[in-house]
């Protein structure tokens, strides 16, 4: 699922690239119109001419008026150049020119983190533009090359395209557009040599600093999460600045384990992803963060990962902690998609942080869904916003993304660092409320799917049954109702772990409960239930993948260690199941383990239950007939085997006789041969 959420998502993310990709031809291609007939007619009508160079009107003092005279008259001299000799450059008119090139002056930024999130920021912009077009060069004191340069750069890269790749397109002959390209890919960061006012080939793959920078940017600063009920949507960043965080006065009921400094941890944050998307000066933050210095010294693109991870968790650290449902559900969506979008961010996650208040990714889920609680209706799935409250909606909701990024890291991640998930899988007290049958029939099914994922990755084993918390035959049998995923989960346990001991150790009511699994599925096949002997086929071949492999599994659990010349378990089944049946919980199972085997080995079939479904019961009665064995033999098994096999005595009296019938034969033969 998360994979399939993955491939959706970088297909949106694909088909807003193209639409904005197809929004800039068509305006490139309407300014290449006008400035050919501006060209080819000899200039505009005078009173046009007078109405589009017209200075704006300004408290600010305006040009002289023999320099206005002089561009009204088209006295500009623009030098030539080669980088496009087969088209005349016209220069910029006056009206379109920036502030800062009227009267010098820069025009203060509102909202810096809003403003302008495609124009190149950093130390390293301005010399990689210049080294691009080295030869137009802006002439000092008249403002007109520059004004050439500036719209020359503007027009010449894409909004969503790489800034090194567009602006190649543009300057080299023979170049290509490279559509298919996704961004979010991981950046690699490393120098790109520019020769002769052009990139080099091998230097196009790789992304700087700055666009890696322009694609968090535009992720963080653009992401918005789906809406709970009827609220309207609103952007993650904005929701977060306008939370509202207890100040330590208001919060002297916290505890002193940075819980009661979360107003300052907040602010730094928040102002931390301000200030390094926001400022166009550079990667020096001002900041009382200690990581967020880092990248004044090293401008590599993990810093920025850093910098922005450790933020992001500070933030739903504090957010959690205040119990703030709706800002946290926004960051969770968001760290949700700069996992699944950014590979850097999914090892960094994992990874645990020494600053105060902060913890990994994984503690921070553990935590959420430690302390999730049920919706009184209990709805088929979170997306079920009949009569429930918003608390509860977006209770459903972080529960939902929570797993989500669980099995986004649970795949996504390399085997090296798939110890990193232990915090996941040794969480116990988080596994026992998912699965607890007051929770959701969507979040059990959900949790189920993420422990067989998880149980996937051999390193983690010793987290699963590592850890023996006694006897828990007292619990009652929440597992009855087994499904596929939790068989498959025990069954890649026992598979891929040596020793099955200490996995019948540790759940030691592993068969107990794979004996009422087997027994349900067995009742539902000869007791003759008409009501599911009429239903859909589904319904069948999905209790038929229940069967078949809680039964090899607990074949396995008997007899699989024989292959490894390990001793076999098999002496020790009845005493399981006779400690079990002495148990309320387990009352009479070894009277059921008997006839559910039985039936198993040799009973008839349903006819109904088609050919191929047929087949595959028959394929697993020997396994059954063997379970049988082992806890009843000699006269007991017969009588039990003929209260499904009635024709058995008929079938043995002939064959009786025969062997009888044989040394009388044999004594006539003697006779003949003497006589």
């Amino acid at each position: 699922m998360a994979e399939n959420r993955r491939i959706e998502i970088e297909a949106e993310m694909k088909a807003e690239m193209d639409r904005l990709k197809t929004k800039f031809q068509f305006k490139q291609q309407e300014l290449e119109t006008a400035r050919l007939r501006f060209a080819m007619g000899g200039g505009p009508p005078s009173t046009l001419q007078r109405t589009r160079y017209a200075a704006p009107q300004s408290t600010q003092p305006t040009p002289g008026p023999s320099r206005l005279q002089n561009h009204r008259n088209g006295n500009m001299s623009i030098p030539m150049t080669d980088v496009s000799p087969s088209r005349r450059r016209i220069a910029t008119p006056l009206s379109a020119r920036s502030p800062e090139a009227i009267n010098g002056k820069i025009e203060p930024i509102a909202f810096p983190g809003f403003h302008d999130s495609f124009a190149p920021r950093g130390p390293g912009a301005s010399k990689v533009n210049a080294s691009i077009s080295p030869r137009t060069s802006p002439r000092k004191g008249k403002g007109k090359g520059k004004a050439i340069e500036k719209t020359n750069k503007d027009i010449s890269r894409p909004p969503q395209s790489p800034i090194l790749l567009s602006q190649h397109q543009q300057h080299s002959p023979g170049a290509t557009r490279d559509t298919d390209r996704n961004p979010f890919d991981e950046l690699p960061v490393e120098e790109h040599h520019v020769q002769d006012g052009g990139v080099t080939g091998s230097s196009l793959d790789v992304l700087p600093l700055d666009e890696g920078r322009d694609c968090l940017h535009r992720v963080i600063f653009t992401h918005c999460a789906p809406p709970i009920g009827k609220e309207a949507p609103q952007l993650t960043m904005q929701l977060l600045l306008s939370t509202t965080i207890p100040s330590p006065l208001q919060d002297t009921s916290r505890d002193i384990n940075g819980v009661g400094h979360g107003y300052g941890q907040y602010i730094r944050a928040c102002g931390n992803l301000l200030n390094l998307f926001g400022h166009t000066s550079g990667l020096t933050l001002k900041t009382t963060i200690p990581s967020a210095g880092d990248l004044a010294e090293d401008s590599t693109y993990q810093a920025l990962v850093k910098v922005v991870g450790e933020s992001v968790l500070q933030v739903a650290n504090i957010l959690h902690i205040h119990k703030l449902d709706a800002p946290l559900y926004g960051l969770l969506d968001l760290i949700k998609f700069l996992v699944l979008l950014f590979p850097s961010f999914r090892s960094f996650f994992l990874v645990t942080i020494s600053q105060p208040g902060s913890s990994t990714l994984t503690t921070l889920l553990c935590n959420c869904m430690r302390s999730f609680h049920p919706s009184s209706d209990l709805p088929a799935s979170p997306s079920s916003h009949r009569t429930k409250s918003l608390d509860v909606l977006l209770a459903d909701a972080i529960g939902s993304i929570g797993l989500d990024i669980m099995e986004a890291l649970t795949w996504n991640i390399p085997d090296v660092q798939a110890h990193l998930l232990e915090t996941i899988s040794s969480d116990s007290s988080m596994f026992m409320n998912l699965l607890s049958p007051s929770q959701p029939p969507w979040l059990i099914q959900r949790s189920v799917y993420l422990l067989l994922c998880l149980s996937l990755r051999p390193q983690l084993l010793a987290s699963f049954i590592g850890s023996n918390s006694g006897s828990n035959l007292v619990v009652l049998p929440y597992a009855r109702h087994l499904t596929r995923s939790i068989v498959g989960f025990f069954a890649n346990l026992c598979i891929l772990h040596d020793k099955t001991s200490i996995i019948l150790e540790t759940y030691s009511n592993l068969v107990p409960s794979l004996v009422l699994c087997l027994t349900d599925a067995a009742d539902r096949f000869w007791e003759e239930d008409e009501d599911f002997a009429n239903g859909s086929t589904e319904d069948h071949d999905a209790l038929i993948k229940v069967l078949v492999p809680a039964l090899c599994l607990i074949h396995h659990l008997f007899y699989g260690m024989e292959v490894n010349s390990q001793p076999s378990l098999s002496a020790d089944l009845p005493h399981i199941l006779q400690q079990a049946a002495s148990l309320p919980a387990y009352n009479g199972l070894d009277h059921t383990f008997i006839v559910t085997m039985t039936r198993l080995g040799y009973a008839d079939v349903p006819e109904w239950l088609g050919a191929e479904r047929v087949m595959l019961i028959d394929d697993v009665a020997e396994v059954a007939r063997e379970m049988l064995e082992l806890f009843v033999g000699g006269p007991e098994a017969d009588l039990i085997v003929s209260a499904y096999v009635p024709d058995d005595e008929d079938k043995i009296h002939p064959d009786e006789e025969t062997q009888d019938e044989e040394p009388s034969n044999d004594a006539e033969i003697m006779d003949t041969d003497d006589s």
